[in-house]
C-alpha cells in the first residue's frame, strides 16, 4: 500500500537505500524495506543494489555492475574449488564491487544526502565501503543489520573494520547479530526492528480444538528447502492420526514455488501452495486458520549464518492477524529467543523427529495455550508493529542524521 507524506518534504533527505538484492515483493526484507518506504516522496528515495532478486519494485532503482570483474568470472572462480584462486578472487571481487560506483549512482540522475544500508555480505559491504570513499566523510551513512553473512568469507571481518569509523549509526534487527557486531566493529548497535504493517482492524479471537478441519498455515519462503521433507512426513504422522486432516496451506510468492520446482523439491500432498493473496485477503485467511508454522532450521547447533542470525520477517503478518506460531527451530537461533521471549509460540528441534511430531500434536492439541501465543502476538503487533508510528520515526531519524 502506498501511504502519502503528511509532513514537510524540503525536511526530507534523500536517501540512497543500498541493499545486496533488489527491493522486491519475492522477499520478506524486500516487502518490509518497501512497506518503510512507501510513503517517502518517490524522488527522494533510490534503491541501489547487486542481484535481481525479482523484479524491482521501489520506483527509482540502480542495479550496481562490478567494476572491472565480470560476475560470471566470479561465478567460475569461486566453483573452481582451487583455495588459491579462490582467495585471489575473493580479493579482485571485492575490489571490483568498490569501483565507480558513486558514477553509476550519478548516471541514475541521483545525489544522495544520506545511505541507508541494510548490508549482510561480503559484496555488501564492499560496495558500502567503495561509496563511503567515494563521497567522503560528509556523507552520513546508517547500516542496518537484517541479517548477516559471513559464509566463511575473511574478506568480511576487515571490511566492518575499515567501515566501522566512517558509519554514523549502526543498528541491528536482532540482538544475536547486535552481539556479534558489537565484537567486530567495536561500537555501539541499536536494536531497531523491521516488523511493521498496517494491522488489520480484525484479528483471530476464538480458538477450537483440534478436529479433522483444524488448518495450519505457513508463510513465506523457505530457505533452506530441505527442512520441507521433515514438514512433510511430520505432517504425514498426524494425518494418520486425525483421519481427514487437512494439508497446511502455504502462502508465498510463486517465485519461491519455482526455486523448489527448479530442485526438485516436492511439498505435496501434505502442503498445499496457496497462491500470493493481497494483503486484505492475506489477513482475512490468516485469521481463519488455526495455527502458522516457520521451518526455519533442524539442528541444535545452527548450521550456517542464516539458521544463527535470521529472523523470518513475516512474523509480522502471522502475529497481526493473532496467530500463534509453532517453530521448527533449535535453541541457538534468533528465532527461538525472539518467539519464546514475546511467548508468541514454541519451537522444537527438527532434528529429533519423534519429539517434534510430539511437541507439534501438543501444540495442536493444547486449545488453551494456543490462544494464549495467539493473544499474546496480537498485542504484541500492536505494540510494536504499526506502519505509520515507525515510517514517522524512521523519516525524522534519516533526516535528523542527515542534519536537515
Amino acid at each position: 500500500m502506498k501511504h502519502n507524506f503528511t509532513g514537510n518534504a524540503d525536511r526530507l533527505p534523500k536517501v540512497l537505500v543500498l541493499t545486496d538484492g533488489c527491493l522486491s515483493l519475492n522477499h520478506g526484507t524486500g516487502t518490509s524495506l518497501l512497506r518503510h518506504f512507501s510513503a517517502y516522496p518517490d524522488d527522494l528515495v533510490l534503491n541501489a543494489y547487486a542481484i535481481q532478486m525479482g523484479e524491482s519494485a521501489l520506483g527509482r532503482h540502480c542495479r550496481i555492475r562490478p567494476g572491472f570483474l565480470p560476475i560470471t568470472l566470479m561465478k567460475a572462480i569461486r566453483k573452481s574449488g582451487l583455495r588459491q584462486l579462490h582467495g585471489v578472487g575473493n580479493r579482485l571481487e571485492i575490489k571490483s564491487w568498490q569501483k565507480g560506483l558513486r558514477k553509476q549512482i550519478e548516471q541514475c540522475g541521483f545525489t544522495p544526502d544520506i545511505i541507508y544500508a541494510t548490508c549482510h555480505g561480503a559484496r555488501g559491504f564492499a560496495m558500502l565501503s567503495g561509496l563511503a570513499r567515494d563521497y567522503g566523510a560528509d556523507m552520513p551513512i546508517i547500516q542496518h543489520f537484517l541479517d548477516y553473512q559471513q559464509r566463511g568469507n575473511p574478506a568480511v571481518r576487515p571490511l566492518l573494520k575499515r567501515l566501522a569509523p566512517v558509519i554514523t549509526e549502526v543498528w541491528s534487527l536482532t540482538e544475536t547479530i547486535a552481539e556479534e557486531v558489537v565484537g567486530q566493529m567495536e561500537r555501539p548497535v541499536d536494536l531497531v526492528r523491521v516488523f511493521h504493517c498496517d494491522l488489520p482492524d480484525a484479528c483471530k479471537q476464538t480458538h477450537r480444538e483440534l478436529t479433522p478441519d483444524f488448518q495450519a498455515v505457513m508463510m513465506g519462503n523457505c530457505w533452506l528447502p530441505e527442512l520441507l521433507p521433515d514438514i512433510r512426513n511430520a505432517w504425514n504422522h498426524l494425518m494418520k492420526k486425525i483421519h481427514g486432516l487437512k494439508p497446511i496451506r502455504w502462502y508465498a510468492h510463486p517465485a519461491a514455488i519455482t526455486r523448489l520446482q527448479k530442485n526438485n523439491v516436492r511439498i505435496e500432498p501434505e502442503i498445499e501452495y496457496a497462491g500470493f493473496p493481497p494483503t486484505h485477503d492475506l489477513f482475512t485467511q490468516l485469521r481463519q486458520a488455526d495455527m502458522a508454522i516457520i521451518p526455519f532450521n533442524r539442528e541444535a547447533i545452527p548450521e550456517n549464518d542464516y539458521a544463527r542470525f535470521s529472523l523470518p520477517s513475516r512474523i509480522t503478518e502471522m502475529a497481526s492477524a493473532g496467530l500463534p506460531i509453532f517453530c521448527a527451530a533449535g535453541p541457538r537461533t534468533a528465532v527461538q529467543r525472539y518467539v519464546e521471549s514475546k511467548k508468541i509460540g514454541v519451537c522444537s528441534l527438527l532434528a529429533d523427529s519423534e519429539q517434534f511430531q510430539r511437541d507439534l500434536l501438543r501444540f495442536m492439541r493444547n486449545k488453551e495455550q494456543r490462544a494464549f501465543f495467539g493473544m499474546n502476538a496480537r498485542k504484541l503487533a500492536v505494540d510494536e508493529f504499526d506502519l505509520p508510528r515507525y515510517q514517522t520515526w524512521l523519516y525524522h531519524k534519516l533526516a535528523a542524521v542527515a542534519g536537515r
